[in-house]
């Protein structure tokens, strides 16, 4: 099954770095073990989206993302994204 997963990437990220979006829906769940809503998907598509273009500068994606920084790590936090990604 893994195997699988790991191909799927692979095939979308089209021979770039794997990223979460070319992970499949099913498998993006928070650490709880509990499955992200479409939701929630999508924000945290959106949060990784702007960490990304703002190189990991979380100050930077908030102002991108038109929201204070202390909402945004705690949306992180909720969201059971890697904070040791993009730093604390």
């Amino acid at each position: 099954m893994a195997s699988a997963v790991l191909s799927t990437a692979i095939s979308r990220s089209m021979g770039f770095d794997i990223r979460l979006e070319h992970v499949p829906d099913d498998y993006r769940a928070l650490g709880s073990g509990r499955q992200l809503t479409s939701l929630e998907r999508s924000e945290r598509d959106t949060i990784v989206r702007a960490l990304d273009e703002a190189d990991g500068n979380k100050s930077l994606a908030a102002d991108r993302l038109e929201v204070a920084r202390s909402p945004l790590y705690r949306t992180i936090g909720a969201l059971g994204m890697d904070n040791r990604r993009y730093g604390s």
